[in-house]
């Protein structure tokens, strides 16, 4: 690895770059004299590291609460949870003393200290901006993101990115039951490549952005508006949903995939959670549309349930549009598409979460994205499945802060694919669901540690296996030509991945983190490569 980083990355930034970095010290001074300010609302992202302490505090039963498994969830969701916990474990006393502190902080972070009596305006979230008045609440905030990735034989490769957050919301009654609210979240990043070229990529290349000069420019925006109430919450995002319990990504709505405009309803019932979603998604092969919906149910404190339907639909032409007939959040989507043409790619998924004793958590989802009950499960080429079966331990051993997380993901050949190129189960050429390609499994086993409120280290091994496919086999899927229908798992040319790696992670002022990770890959047929990835977070 070289290490020049530092030199190389002033050596190569660009004008634009340079005057950003100007606003430095007017920044800090920001920091230094702002002051806390009243709630606003907002969509939490879905890797929030909240996400993970709540599943923590779930697995030691303080809470159950089937909201964390269909993000994403505003704050005042996550501020509620917070404060279930508080309340749960008797103020806090029943806590290790590393919980006790990471409650205290995300207590402070979501402004969830409102909600008890005696709140003061100190004990809030702190923000560069702020403003209230009456029912009224709005804040600004600045953001930037540094990173910079050294790779054995390659030059350092450093990413910038500088941005914002500004949200606001409106409380009718004056209470946080009801509100309407709305937000932006923008990152600019700026990358530096050795291409003098211009170019403009196609939907299928991961991410839209361009390249001008060796200047490679591209977007992170999350925005929308959204209106809560004992109801539920109804929202038009331009964001990323996640469904499932699974570490990485979910098999149906996975949460790897960049964000998208969507319509988003859900609505919690005693026992049970609705979820429902209709988003637009990039292809280049034409206009195409997601739907979704989802039930969640626990019968039991111990057990919960879930039962999930997409259909992905579009046209090559541009001329179909929208279904209306997918718009209905009640009709089932397999008895939708066939009044639509029977030309759809739908899926259907079951999963389960079951707490047993000792701090452990067992989950498992299954998906069907063809099926044919007549035919071989394991052999017929249309009975196209995926399977996660995971198992999470909280504190093993007794090490407080600590969890052990073991996952085994399989997906059959031909998931997730369409005789239609223009229903690929994918947006900006990411899988919406597992990012794994068809005929494929992986093994997963990760340890997790935290230090006092700020440190966090994670250690990760995964080893992957893929035999021939692909997302994009519409032209020689057996469907459309001459076939033998039958199938076997890891079929073709087989090759093995094993990507060990290390993270460090240090929150050293709210919401803002230190980063380090190094990874270690080996590949079939390939020499194994190291990468190091340092990076800084600003958020205020």
């Amino acid at each position: 690895m070289k290490l020049t980083a530092v030199y190389y990355t002033m050596r190569k930034f660009s004008n634009q770059s340079r005057i950003l970095l100007s606003f430095l010290p007017v920044i800090v001074l920001c920091i230094i004299f702002s002051e806390p300010a009243n709630a606003t609302n907002s969509i939490v992202d879905i890797n929030h590291p909240v996400y993970e302490y709540l599943q923590r505090l779930e697995a030691k039963g303080f809470i159950r609460d089937l909201r964390l498994y269909s993000r994403p969830n505003t704050r005042e969701e996550i501020g509620e949870l917070l404060v279930l916990t508080y309340r749960a474990s008797e103020a806090g006393e029943n806590l290790t003393r590393y919980d006790r502190q990471r409650l205290l902080k995300y207590l402070q972070e979501f402004d969830a200290y409102r909600l008890f009596e005696g709140y003061e305006a100190k004990q809030g979230e702190n923000h560069l901006v702020r403003y209230s008045h009456q029912n009224w609440r709005f804040t600004g905030d600045v953001m930037a993101d540094l990173s910079n990735r050294l790779q054995s034989n390659n030059a350092p490769y450093p990413v910038i990115g500088f941005g914002g957050e500004m949200r606001g919301s409106y409380y009718p009654s004056g209470e946080s039951n009801s509100s309407i609210t709305g937000y932006l979240r923008w990152l600019t990043f700026v990358e530096f490549t050795e291409d003098t070229t211009y170019g403009e990529f196609g939907a299928e290349e991961g991410r839209a952005y361009t390249v001008r000069d060796g200047v490679l420019n591209s977007n992170r925006i999350r925005t929308g508006i959204f209106w809560e109430s004992n109801l539920g919450r109804i929202s038009y995002l331009h964001d990323t949903p996640k469904w499932g319990r699974g570490r990485i990504a979910g098999l149906q709505i996975g949460g790897a995939a960049p964000e998208f405009d969507l319509l988003h309803y859900a609505g919690w019932f005693g026992k049970l959670r609705f979820t429902f979603l209709m988003g637009k998604l990039n292809s280049n092969y034409g206009q195409r549309f997601l739907g979704g919906h989802r039930l969640e149910w626990q019968p039991v404190r111990w057990l919960q349930f879930s039962v999930g339907e997409t259909v992905i639909y579009g046209d090559s032409t541009n001329a179909r549009g929208i279904e209306y007939t997918y718009l209905n959040p009640f009709i089932p989507y397999t008895a939708a598409e066939m009044n639509v043409g029977d030309r759809d790619n739908n899926t259907g998924a079951i999963g389960f979460t079951a707490f047993l004793r000792d701090k452990v958590t067992i989950y498992g989802e299954a998906l069907f994205d063809d099926f044919v009950f007549n035919k071989s499960f394991t052999e017929y080429f249309a009975n196209k499945w995926a399977g996660l079966l995971g198992f999470y331990w909280i504190d093993p051993i007794d090490i407080p802060g600590s969890s052990v997380t073991f996952e085994y993901v399989r997906i059959e050949p031909w998931v997730y694919t369409h005789v239609d190129r223009v229903n690929i189960y994918r947006h900006f050429g990411t899988s919406l669901g597992y990012p794994l390609k068809p005929n494929s499994d992986r093994t997963l086993l990760a340890l997790d540690k935290g230090f006092g409120r700020r440190w966090n280290i994670t250690g990760t091994v995964m080893h992957s296996r893929h035999g021939a496919g692909d997302f994009e086999q519409s032209h020689d899927h057996p469907a459309s030509v001459p076939y033998v229908p039958e199938k076997s798992f890891l079929q073709g040319a087989l090759t093995r991945e094993t990507k060990t790696s290390l993270g460090i992670r240090y929150e050293f002022m709210q919401s803002s983190y230190v980063r380090g990770t190094y990874i270690y890959t080996s590949r079939t047929g390939e020499s194994a490569f190291q990468q190091a990835i340092i990076g800084l977070s600003l958020n205020y």
